[in-house]
Protein backbone atom coordinates (compact mmCIF):
# COMPACT_ATOMS: atom_id res chain seq x y z
CA UNK A 1 0.00 0.00 0.00
CA UNK A 2 2.39 2.64 1.24
CA UNK A 3 4.13 1.37 -2.59
CA UNK A 4 1.12 2.94 -3.95
CA UNK A 5 0.56 5.92 -2.28
CA UNK A 6 4.46 6.93 -2.96
CA UNK A 7 3.82 8.48 -6.26
CA UNK A 8 0.48 10.17 -5.41
CA UNK A 9 0.46 14.08 -5.00
CA UNK A 10 0.16 15.48 -1.19
CA UNK A 11 -3.50 15.80 -1.00
CA UNK A 12 -6.64 14.24 0.34
CA UNK A 13 -6.60 10.53 -0.33
CA UNK A 14 -9.14 8.03 0.58
CA UNK A 15 -8.02 4.30 1.27
CA UNK A 16 -10.88 2.13 1.28
CA UNK A 17 -11.51 -1.86 1.48
CA UNK A 18 -12.62 -4.16 -1.29
CA UNK A 19 -14.86 -5.71 0.98
CA UNK A 20 -17.99 -3.24 2.11
CA UNK A 21 -20.22 -4.34 -1.66
CA UNK A 22 -22.76 -1.41 -0.15
CA UNK A 23 -20.91 1.25 -0.25
CA UNK A 24 -22.10 3.94 -2.39
CA UNK A 25 -19.96 7.09 -3.84
CA UNK A 26 -22.12 9.40 -1.66
CA UNK A 27 -20.48 7.46 1.40
CA UNK A 28 -17.02 8.61 0.11
CA UNK A 29 -17.87 12.21 -0.50
CA UNK A 30 -19.25 12.31 3.51
CA UNK A 31 -15.97 10.44 4.20
CA UNK A 32 -13.73 12.97 2.45
CA UNK A 33 -15.86 15.82 3.77
CA UNK A 34 -15.31 14.94 7.50
CA UNK A 35 -11.89 14.92 7.09
CA UNK A 36 -10.16 17.45 9.26
CA UNK A 37 -8.51 19.74 7.53
CA UNK A 38 -4.27 18.61 8.00
CA UNK A 39 -5.77 14.94 10.01
CA UNK A 40 -7.66 11.89 8.99
CA UNK A 41 -10.73 10.68 9.63
CA UNK A 42 -11.71 6.70 9.41
CA UNK A 43 -14.85 4.18 9.63
CA UNK A 44 -14.77 1.41 11.86
CA UNK A 45 -16.40 -1.98 11.25
CA UNK A 46 -18.34 -3.23 13.41
CA UNK A 47 -15.43 -5.65 14.53
CA UNK A 48 -13.29 -2.52 15.27
CA UNK A 49 -11.12 -2.83 12.43
CA UNK A 50 -10.55 -0.18 9.37
CA UNK A 51 -12.97 -0.49 6.71
CA UNK A 52 -12.04 2.96 5.16
CA UNK A 53 -9.73 5.76 5.72
CA UNK A 54 -9.46 9.60 4.50
CA UNK A 55 -5.92 10.47 4.91
CA UNK A 56 -5.04 14.82 4.28
CA UNK A 57 -2.10 13.28 2.40
CA UNK A 58 -0.75 10.17 1.23
CA UNK A 59 2.02 10.21 3.18
CA UNK A 60 -0.08 10.03 6.70
CA UNK A 61 -0.73 6.50 6.06
CA UNK A 62 0.47 3.75 7.95
CA UNK A 63 -0.30 0.00 7.83
CA UNK A 64 -1.42 -0.70 10.74
CA UNK A 65 -4.80 -2.73 9.91
CA UNK A 66 -6.16 -5.83 12.12
CA UNK A 67 -7.74 -6.36 15.22
CA UNK A 68 -8.40 -2.91 16.92
CA UNK A 69 -6.80 -1.24 13.76
CA UNK A 70 -9.24 2.00 14.13
CA UNK A 71 -7.83 2.43 17.96
CA UNK A 72 -4.22 2.07 16.04
CA UNK A 73 -5.08 4.58 13.82
CA UNK A 74 -6.22 7.05 16.22
CA UNK A 75 -3.24 6.71 18.14
CA UNK A 76 -0.82 7.05 14.79
CA UNK A 77 -2.75 10.72 13.83
CA UNK A 78 -2.31 11.64 17.49
CA UNK A 79 1.92 10.78 17.49
CA UNK A 80 2.00 12.77 14.26
CA UNK A 81 0.41 15.39 16.03
CA UNK A 82 -3.07 15.19 13.80
CA UNK A 83 -6.62 15.48 14.20
CA UNK A 84 -8.67 12.36 14.09
CA UNK A 85 -12.41 11.52 13.59
CA UNK A 86 -14.53 8.53 13.53
CA UNK A 87 -16.94 9.10 10.75
CA UNK A 88 -20.33 6.82 11.22
CA UNK A 89 -21.40 5.73 7.73
CA UNK A 90 -22.96 2.28 7.41
CA UNK A 91 -22.40 1.34 4.24
CA UNK A 92 -19.02 2.31 4.84
CA UNK A 93 -18.29 0.17 8.54
CA UNK A 94 -20.64 -2.90 7.24
CA UNK A 95 -18.22 -5.26 5.78
CA UNK A 96 -18.17 -8.91 4.11
CA UNK A 97 -16.10 -11.59 5.94
CA UNK A 98 -18.38 -14.65 5.89
CA UNK A 99 -21.28 -15.75 3.86
CA UNK A 100 -23.28 -14.48 6.83
CA UNK A 101 -22.33 -11.00 5.95
CA UNK A 102 -23.62 -11.54 2.64
CA UNK A 103 -26.71 -12.57 3.90
CA UNK A 104 -27.34 -10.32 6.42
CA UNK A 105 -26.74 -7.05 3.76
CA UNK A 106 -28.69 -8.92 0.92
CA UNK A 107 -31.55 -6.56 0.63
CA UNK A 108 -28.39 -3.22 0.24
CA UNK A 109 -26.36 -5.25 -1.71
CA UNK A 110 -26.46 -4.30 -6.09
CA UNK A 111 -27.88 -6.30 -8.59
CA UNK A 112 -24.82 -8.47 -9.39
CA UNK A 113 -24.19 -9.22 -6.06
CA UNK A 114 -27.56 -10.07 -5.32
CA UNK A 115 -27.61 -12.46 -8.03
CA UNK A 116 -24.47 -14.27 -7.17
CA UNK A 117 -25.53 -14.22 -3.50
CA UNK A 118 -28.95 -16.25 -5.29
CA UNK A 119 -26.56 -18.45 -7.35
CA UNK A 120 -24.34 -19.30 -3.94
CA UNK A 121 -27.73 -20.04 -1.74
CA UNK A 122 -28.77 -22.28 -4.99
CA UNK A 123 -25.82 -24.30 -4.32
CA UNK A 124 -25.79 -25.11 -1.17
CA UNK A 125 -29.77 -25.88 -0.90
CA UNK A 126 -30.81 -22.69 1.26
Amino acid sequence: MQAALAGLPAEPTLIVNADVPCVLPDDLRALLAATPAGGIAFVEALDGTTNALSLSAPEVFAPLYGLDSASRFRAHAESLGLQSVSVTLPNLAEDVDTIDDLKRLHLRLGPRSQARLAKLASAVGE
